[in-house]
């Protein structure tokens, strides 16, 4: 939160299984595979629901969800709101080590609806080139 707050937009490597019929609203879904690359812009709370969401631009194109974006469930506890992503070879990490062997990846520990705190990245000390 503080990322996209001070800095702006960060990207995100989430699970993003269940999120193909998203249309709209707060989304909210114990998916852990993470399988996805996405950009958080901001966070809120829904006028009328008061539940509090992340929210994410998708790649999908203006036709998925709200017109590109999703609003994902967020808590006041989305550290410990956690689970395991039992093949992270899927999302984020490459199969193979630096001499060409097959790596022996473990499952690692997943946070947040759609596991939204698992691997945040923005630039730090951006400077414009002429």
């Amino acid at each position: 939160m503080n990322a996209v707050a001070k800095n702006g937009p960060v990207g995100l490597a989430l699970a993003a299984g269940n999120w193909a019929l998203y249309e709209k609203g707060v989304f909210e879904h114990a998916d852990t595979e993470v399988n996805h690359a996405v950009v958080l812009v901001g966070y809120g709370v829904d006028k009328k629901t008061k539940e509090k969401y992340w929210k994410i631009r998708n790649s999908w194109g203006l036709n998925f969800g709200e017109q590109g974006y999703i609003r994902v469930k967020r808590s006041d506890d989305d550290d410990t709101n956690c689970g395991m992503d039992n093949k992270p070879l899927v999302g984020v990490a490459c199969a193979l080590d630096d001499s060409g062997k097959k790596l022996d990846v473990k499952p690692v520990k997943v946070c947040g609806t759609s596991a939204v705190l698992f691997d945040a990245s923005y630039p730090v000390g951006p400077k414009h080139l002429n």
